[in-house]
């Protein structure tokens, strides 16, 4: 698996199926398994130079087939171009690590509100004070979160504190 996987969030046992399916779906590019030592040569029915991806994925399909794991030559092109997109996927998508959410509190615990609070004296913008939450405090800690701690803030700060001072524009004269 790429090293951007995370295997380790699935129960184990999808992991391992995970793991299995892609030794096997690994072969059919290049005819080699992805474990191989190199200079090793493709067996016969997965060489490159005499198969086309069409038999050697039917010779792939063979071989899950005996071990009692039902497949089609179909099967293994739609699992392996699958694979091939998701891959692309993740290497192409810079994601945050999954992060544990507790609902129902402040995302923003005080220690990062007086960070996020000091970064934004230094004219900072929400994008940049994210980033550098992220990047150089490795704190994980969603966009929305940052932008909304910002802008009630700033509420705050337009609203005066003394609201008694205020006239009381909810009587009709």
């Amino acid at each position: 698996m790429p090293a951007t996987a995370r295997l380790s969030e699935f129960p184990k046992t999808a992991a391992d199926q995970a793991r299995w399916w892609e030794k096997h779906i690994l072969e059919v590019p290049d005819g080699l398994p992805p474990d191989a030592p190199a200079g090793t040569v493709p067996r016969p029915e997965f060489a490159p130079e005499r198969n086309s991806p069409a038999q050697r994925e039917r010779a792939k399909a063979a071989e899950p087939t005996a071990t009692g794991h039902a497949m089609t030559a179909g099967g293994i092109k739609q699992r392996r171009r699958r694979y091939q997109r998701t891959v692309r996927l993740a290497l192409d998508t810079s994601r945050p690590a999954k992060r544990d959410v507790t609902r129902g509190k402040d995302p923003l615990r005080s220690r990062l509100i007086g960070l996020i609070d000091s970064m934004s004296t230094d004219n900072l913008n929400v994008r940049g004070i994210w980033t550098k939450l992220l990047d150089d405090h490795d704190h994980s800690v969603s966009y929305a979160s940052v932008r909304y701690h910002l802008k009630h803030r700033q509420d705050r700060e337009a609203r005066p504190e003394d609201e008694a001072a205020q006239p009381d524009l909810s009587r009709t004269p």
